[in-house]
This record gives C-alpha cells, sequence and structure tokens, in this order.
C-alpha cells in the first residue's frame, strides 16, 4: 500500500513502513512495485502525483 508518501507492505512478516522521500523513488515504486505505465502519464504527471500526495501528507 502507498499511501501519504509511505510504502506499507500487508501481511505476515512484512517490513517496516518505508518513508518515500523523493520523487525519483517514488516513480520507482509506482513502475517496479505498483507497475503503473509511466508512459502514459502526462509529461508532468509523475510531477503532479508527487505534489497531490505531499499536499494529503500536510493535512
Amino acid at each position: 500500500m502507498l499511501a501519504l508518501r509511505t510504502l506499507r507492505e500487508l501481511g505476515a512478516g512484512s517490513a517496516a513502513p518505508e518513508p518515500i522521500r523523493d520523487i525519483e523513488r517514488f516513480a520507482d515504486v509506482l513502475a517496479n512495485r505498483f507497475l503503473v505505465p509511466l508512459d502514459d502519464l502526462t509529461p508532468d504527471g509523475c510531477a503532479r502525483l508527487w505534489r497531490r500526495t505531499g499536499e494529503q501528507h500536510d493535512l
């Protein structure tokens, strides 16, 4: 699960939550963990998602 810039694995034996600290790691997690095709996003799509998760984090 990816919520508020934190990656959490659910289930028995899952690792500690991992804060996502930069947009490069965010894009890597989206593409490789969740198989989001980043090429399908608009040119600023990943950056927009990164900003929006930051806005949620500040709530």
